[in-house]
């Protein structure tokens, strides 16, 4: 959702509907794509919240944070402005750190090709890069 020109997140009781709390993410340069959860890595019991969205040159950009904090925990860059982002998800730890990771699905603007990028959640290194050809 996007309010006054900010992205934000609104968490509400899955019962009552009443709102818990509205969490910002990026600013009013940014175009919010795509949500997924990412199990807690800050040990606070509560998962994150990554939300996908593209900057103003177009760059794609993946905004975590703390669904119980509105703090910004991570800013990680995924694709150059010669991708389209198609979706994200969080996914079990692959590198065997014991934190999950970070999947980013986006197409290649010049031929179309899919690729898929995974980046830990925490140390925002790639892991592995998969390209997926256009038949």
């Amino acid at each position: 959702m996007k309010l006054s020109g900010i992205p934000q997140v609104i968490i509400k009781d899955n019962t009552t509907e009443v709102t818990i709390r509205k969490i910002k993410f990026f600013g009013p340069t940014y175009t919010p794509k795509a949500l997924t959860t990412v199990p807690d890595v800050n040990s606070n019991g509560i998962p994150e919240l990554a939300v996908l969205g593209v900057d103003k040159e177009g760059n794609v950009i993946v905004q975590r944070r703390d669904a119980s904090n509105p703090q910004l925990e991570m800013n990680i860059t995924f694709f150059d402005s010669n991708f389209r982002p198609e979706g994200i998800t969080s996914m079990q730890d692959i590198d065997g750190n014991g934190i999950p990771e970070i999947a980013v699905l986006a197409i290649r603007k010049s031929d179309g090709v899919a690729q898929v990028r995974i980046r830990d959640a925490v140390t925002r290194v790639l892991l592995k890069s998969i390209n997926y050809p256009r038949n």
